[in-house]
C-alpha cells in the first residue's frame, strides 16, 4: 500500500518561511506488521530530516513547519493474509491516530487548529 503523509498548511505549496516558533512535528509511523519503506521525502528544509532506522516496523523524522507543509510517501508492506491483525499509527507534534488494516484507504484530513492540518492518503497504488 502507498501512503502519503503531510502535515502543517497543506493549501500552500510545502514552502516555509523561517520563523523561530514553528510547529513541531516530530514523530514517527508505525506498523504492527510486515514493513514500511521510505519511498519520498517532501518540503523539507532548515533542520527537517529522517532518523536512523532502527527496524523495519518504525520511520521516524524530526520536522518543523511555519507557512507550508513537510510530508513523506511510504510504501506498507505486509503478507497477504495479514490485513485484520495489521493497524498502521502516525504520531505527529500533538497528534495521533491509529488506523485499522480496513479503514486505513482513502483520504483522511484532520484539522488541528491555527491553519495545521495532517493528511493520510492511502492506497493500493
Amino acid at each position: 500500500m502507498k501512503i502519503l503523509l503531510r502535515w502543517g498548511h497543506l493549501g500552500t505549496n510545502g514552502t516555509d518561511a523561517w520563523d523561530p516558533n514553528a510547529t513541531p512535528w516530530t514523530g514517527f509511523a508505525q506498523t504492527t506488521v510486515g514493513g514500511l519503506e521510505v519511498r519520498e521525502v517532501l518540503s523539507f528544509e532548515r533542520g527537517d530530516h529522517l532518523l536512523p532506522r532502527e527496524n523495519r516496523v518504525t520511520v521516524q523524522w524530526e520536522s518543523h513547519t511555519s507557512t507550508g507543509w513537510d510530508g513523506l510517501v511510504l510504501a506498507l508492506v505486509i503478507p497477504r493474509d495479514a490485513g485484520p491483525r495489521t493497524y498502521f499509527t502516525v504520531h505527529a507534534g500533538r497528534f495521533t491516530h491509529v488506523f485499522a488494516w480496513g479503514d486505513l484507504p482513502g483520504d483522511h484530513v484532520f484539522d488541528l487548529g491555527g491553519g495545521n492540518q495532517l493528511q493520510v492518503r492511502a492506497g493500493m497504488r
